[in-house]
């Protein structure tokens, strides 16, 4: 869930990263 099925831009999947660790650590 955490990567899509596509690729996107590298700067979305560095905040996608960022997010994900954020929701993580909550």
């Amino acid at each position: 869930m955490a990567r899509p099925p596509h690729r996107r831009k590298p700067r979305d999947r560095r905040q996608i990263k960022r997010q994900t660790t954020a929701e993580k650590t909550d």
